[in-house]
């Protein structure tokens, strides 16, 4: 029948995945019903593999990020510790402390741009990267597929979609070392302290 034929004609043409396509397969495991979520591990895995040649420029990012941390968490001591030199009249030690704020804030500063440099030049890259191969996929689709898909739909998938895993591959590295390190070294200093 004609139905069976549509069928059987669809069957054999490439679909793109969109991220909801994605992110419920990485949810999925498993033989049918059984669904288990799939551990951090394997999707920062799988988030490498999609970086490719990029993911050089994040872990440089990374490694440039844990060198900034301790001048950034820093900062907060030597804000204090002038304050106290101020309280307690010791000016040339308040002087110290403020030269030292100075010089933490500064390498703070440049480091920071590095981060920001090596992770943004990573994602703009990675963009690149998916929006060329979904693209790729796009042209090799039958011309059934473009009359049963809306236009929108596909701008999207090359315009934000492709933008939006890309910003969550880079962010998900730099947020997440930097909320461990942070946390790591404010309660280390509390303990110190």
């Amino acid at each position: 029948t004609l139905d069976e034929g549509n069928s059987s004609e669809t069957s054999d043409t490439e679909t793109i995945p969109t991220v909801m396509d994605v992110d419920e397969e990485m949810n999925n495991q498993g033989n049918g019903n059984n669904r288990q979520k799939t551990s951090r591990l394997r999707g920062t895995d799988r988030l490498l593999k999609l970086a490719g040649k990029e993911s050089l420029y994040l872990w440089l990012g990374v490694v440039v990020l844990l060198i900034r941390l301790p001048f950034s968490l820093s900062i907060p001591h030597f804000v204090s510790t002038t304050i106290g030199s101020l309280i307690d009249e010791d000016y040339d030690g308040a002087k110290r402390n403020v030269l030292l704020l100075f010089l933490s804030g500064t390498v703070d500063a440049i480091l920071d741009f590095w981060v920001l440099f090596l992770f943004g030049y990573a994602k703009e890259n990675i963009v690149k990267g998916v929006r060329i191969d979904t693209f790729a996929a796009m042209m090799r689709q039958e011309q059934a597929f473009f009359d049963k898909t809306n236009t929108g739909e596909l701008i999207s998938r090359l315009s934000s979609d492709c933008g939006e895993m890309a910003g969550d591959l880079t962010w998900f590295f730099r947020f997440s070392v930097e909320a461990v390190v942070r946390i790591t070294g404010i309660a280390t200093y509390m303990i110190v302290r």
